[in-house]
This record gives structure tokens, C-alpha cells and sequence, in this order.
């Protein structure tokens, strides 16, 4: 055998380039085969067909199989198990590094839950693993805490059905204390019980780096916001008193290092005061969704105040709409977000119409000249709504600007704008069209391609509508003219190059 293989390092990850390659079927025969194949190979290759695993059965099928049976569709334990039963399956589940436990048939039945409980000392069946993924619905799901190892540093727990099991929940965080990152989800209907356990987890944990939670009570709240390394937090719903003015706590530094903070389908009224918390945090990335706006103004004001203005680069906020007939969008409520000068990404869904025009387009390009994605959906107004001038904004002060979402009125050219700008932007390659109004297509496309020759235009209207049929053929004329131009271009250089010839 050649001395390459005395190396444990390059062994390994010739071994993990296999099963990358084909984590199926094929490639666990292969290492099957490598494991079988010599005492050197034996070790490494076990311990990456073991490192993850879906499931207790295939692990439990390792006992001597006069002491298990699969009768009735139902994993079963049938015999008293001895310590030496249990010695190829610990040898095994001590390579195991990712578990999640999920539904399987045949289906696990109580006893082997037992025979695990009573015939192995605390922590023994799965002392290595790094990452758990479980469920509430799971058997072995109130014997976490009893088969678990100390070493877990993520984990993903679902609760579902079975209520009485959620007290498992503060056993695995006592059991687990160096957990780094944790995620907790429940079914619709739960959600207050949910984040009762949440919190219950989150209190336990002073090593946490991400949390993604239904949601967090006061105390867990004020808990992570001193947690010094956490980066990243999620959360699904919003207590109204979380955070509120009178708290002490926010006279010092609060979320130290949080860079990315997530606030899906909450109560957006809640947020503007609850954003206060965050004045000292890094924030890099804000997304917000939800309903029961309130005052945009006063939310984007917030975002303004408190969120990093020049740390944060990537933005996103979704509102819902929540009346038959939604307040327009106008200069003012956007206005505050223009004081955040770096943003790079941003995503920005109102109800209602946008009362956007060409002189507030060219200030947000002017505001946020890093951009490299944008993205405004919405009908624009009837009065006075962004033209195709707009875009000249946006080649003028977002060079980096390569994707862009926003209606506007196409049914005039603004030639004399065109004139006299003389500006190439070659990065923009998509722009997202739906309700956007054409006129003719061979000067819309003159236009474009002009001034943003890499530009494919994506028309979001019904197949059968006569303006996304006018945006395609927009969009296949901005190539030919594209190609046409790179003709002419080879064609000058050939002639400039013969010339220097004679």
C-alpha cells in the first residue's frame, strides 16, 4: 500500500470527497467496501458512513438481531439486553457527529425506548453528536436529556403534537449548557406555549451565536441582548413589552455583536419602540415582515435612528396589507430610510399605491449609491409616476446596481436627458417589470440598451397581457442591439489595427 495512505488527514478527505460526491446509495457501498478492506482504511471510513445519521432504527439495528424484531411494521426490542448486546452499537454511535431524528418505517415501539433507558448508563448512545434535529412526536423525545452527550452545539427541536412532552425542552438545555446555535418552531394554534419553551431554553444558554425562535418572552429578551457573542436572531412573534423606555438596560450597550436581526409576520406596531434595544448593535442585516402598519413613518424612522445607519447594508421590509383599501405611499414616509447611506440590498413591499416620482427616485439614488439590488414592488400612481428618466438616475450614482425591481411609466423616451448624459452602466442585468406602461418598442429599447447594454428585462404581467409580450420583445432587442454594437466594435478595431500596419 503506498505511504500516501499513512496519512490520516488526506485518508479522511479522500473518504469525504466520496461520499460528497454521492452521499446515496453508490457511495456508501464504496466506503462499505473501503471499511472491509483493511484495518487502516477500517476506522476512518466508519466514521464517515456514521457521521450523520437520520433516525434510531438503523443505529438500534446493530444489536444482535435475536434481540429485535420488525413484526407488525414495529421496531421492537424482544429480549432483555446485556452491556456486551450493546457493544458494535456504541461503537458506532460514538462516530455520530449530525442526528436528526425523523419519522420512519417500520416505526420505533416503546420497548426499545426502554431497553434504551434501562440498559445504558446517561449520555451513552449518542455522546459525540455536534447537531440535533427533533420533534415533540418522537418516542425518545422525553429521553433526551438521558441519551444525549454534553457536546451539542446546535440544535433544531419542532413542537408539534404531544404537549405533555414540551418540559423535555428545559432538561436538553440543562444537559446541553455550550449549545451556540438554536432554532425552535412550533405548529399554528401553539404559539404561546411555544414561546413559553423558547424562553424557558434560551435562559439556559450564555454561548448562543443564533437563535430562531416562534418568539421570546421579557426575561429571554433582556437575557440575549447580554449574551456576548450572539450574531444572529429570528424571532416570530412580538410581546409588546420586551423592550420599553423606562428599562434601564438601555442605558448601556445592549446585543454587542448582533449583526443580523429577523422579525417575520409580527406586529409591526411593536416594532418602532422595540428597535430602541438595538442602538449600540452592529446590525448589518434588518428584515422585517408583518401586518397592522401604523406609521411607516415612524417605523422607518426608527430603522434610521437605532439600526446602524452606516453599518447596515441589507435591508428588507414586508407589509401586509390589512384593509380593504390601504394608505398610499408617499416622499415622507420613505424619506427617513435615506439617511442609511450604505445599504447595498434592499427590499421594500407597502399596501397600497407608490406615490413615487422621477425627483424622489433620483434622491434614493443619490442616498444609496452602494446599492447592488432593489427592490420596490407596487402600482405606481396615477399622477406623476417614475419614468424611464429614473433609470438614468441609478446608471449615474449605482454603478454596482445589478438588479432592480420598479414600475414605471414607459411610453415616453427621454431623449434629451439621454443627450446629455453620456453614461454607461453595464452591471445592471435584471430589471422586474409588472405594471409598467410601454410605448413603442423599438424606441424603448434604443433607450436601454443605450445606456444598460448587459439589461434582460423580466415582465411579471399574465402571458396572454399585450404589455409582457411588448417587455420580451424589449428585452430580445437590447441583445441584438448589444451584439450589434460588439460587431462594430471588433470591426474598429481590425480597421485601426490595419492602419497601424501600413
Amino acid at each position: 500500500m503506498h505511504r500516501c495512505w499513512d496519512v490520516v488527514e488526506l485518508t479522511r478527505l479522500v473518504f469525504d470527497e466520496i461520499m460528497a460526491l454521492d452521499p446515496a446509495m453508490p457511495a456508501t457501498r464504496t466506503l462499505c467496501r473501503l471499511a472491509r478492506t483493511c484495518r487502516k482504511f477500517s476506522e476512518l471510513a466508519l466514521d464517515v458512513l456514521w457521521a450523520e445519521q437520520s433516525g434510531y432504527i438503523p443505529l438500534l439495528s446493530t444489536l444482535p438481531a435475536t434481540t429485535w424484531s420488525t413484526r407488525n411494521g414495529e421496531f421492537k426490542i424482544v429480549t432483555d439486553l446485556r452491556q456486551e448486546d450493546w457493544e458494535r452499537t456504541l461503537n458506532y454511535s460514538r462516530r455520530i457527529k449530525q442526528f436528526r431524528d425523523v419519522n420512519s418505517l417500520p416505526g420505533l415501539h416503546n420497548s426499545a425506548v426502554e431497553a434504551v433507558i434501562l440498559s445504558l448508563p446517561p449520555g451513552s448512545l449518542l455522546p459525540n453528536v455536534h447537531y440535533l434535529s427533533c420533534q415533540s412526536g418522537s418516542p425518545f423525545f422525553p429521553h433526551l436529556s438521558t441519551i444525549l452527550g454534553t457536546q451539542i452545539s446546535k440544535i433544531h427541536i419542532e413542537l408539534a403534537s404531544y404537549q405533555w412532552r414540551y418540559p423535555a425542552v428545559q432538561h436538553i438545555a440543562l444537559r446541553c449548557p455550550f449549545v451556540k446555535n438554536f432554532a425552535l418552531e412550533g405548529s399554528f394554534g401553539n404559539e404561546d406555549i411555544t414561546l413559553e419553551w423558547s424562553s424557558r431554553f434560551v435562559l439556559q444558554m450564555t454561548q448562543l451565536r443564533s437563535v430562531d425562535v416562534v418568539g421570546l418572552n421579557r426575561a429571554a429578551w433582556h437575557h440575549i441582548s447580554r449574551v456576548a457573542g450572539l450574531e444572529k436572531n429570528s424571532s416570530h412573534s412580538l410581546i409588546a413589552d420586551a423592550f420599553t423606555p423606562s428599562d434601564e438596560s438601555l442605558l448601556h450597550p445592549l446585543f454587542p455583536v448582533l449583526r443580523t436581526l429577523a422579525l417575520d409576520r409580527v406586529d409591526l406596531t411593536l416594532v418602532a419602540p422595540f428597535l430602541s434595544a438595538f442602538h449600540s448593535a452592529p446590525l448589518q442585516t434588518l428584515m422585517l415582515s408583518g401586518r397592522n402598519l401604523g406609521s411607516v413613518r415612524t417605523l422607518n424612522a426608527s430603522i434610521a435612528t437605532h439600526c446602524s445607519p452606516l453599518h447596515l447594508t441589507f435591508l428588507v421590509i414586508e407589509i401586509y396589507e390589512t384593509e380593504d383599501d390601504p394608505p398610499s405611499l408617499n416622499f415622507e414616509d420613505l424619506r427617513p430610510l435615506l439617511r442609511v447611506p450604505n445599504l447595498r440590498n434592499v427590499r421594500l413591499l407597502y399596501p397600497g399605491d407608490s406615490l413615487l416620482n422621477d425627483e424622489f427616485v433620483d434622491e434614493i439614488a443619490n442616498s444609496w449609491p452602494a446599492l447592488e439590488e432593489l427592490s420596490m414592488p407596487g402600482s405606481p400612481a396615477f399622477q406623476d409616476p417614475p419614468t424611464l428618466r429614473s433609470l438614468l438616475s441609478f446608471a449615474r450614482h449605482c454603478p454596482h446596481l445589478r438588479s432592480l425591481e420598479l414600475d414605471v411609466d414607459a411610453k415616453t423616451i427621454p431623449l434629451d436627458a439621454v443627450k446629455s448624459s453620456r453614461v454607461i452602466q453595464s452591471s445592471l442585468v435584471e430589471w422586474s417589470v409588472c405594471s409598467s406602461p410601454i410605448g413603442k418598442v423599438t424606441r424603448v429599447a434604443k433607450f436601454l440598451s443605450a445606456i444598460f447594454p448587459s439589461l434582460e428585462i423580466k415582465c411579471r404581467n399574465p402571458p396572454t397581457s399585450k404589455a409582457k409580450g411588448k417587455w420580451d420583445d424589449v428585452s430580445s432587442l437590447i441583445q441584438d442591439y448589444a451584439d450589434i454594437r460588439a460587431h462594430e466594435r471588433e470591426i474598429l478595431a481590425i480597421n485601426a489595427n490595419a492602419e497601424d500596419v501600413f
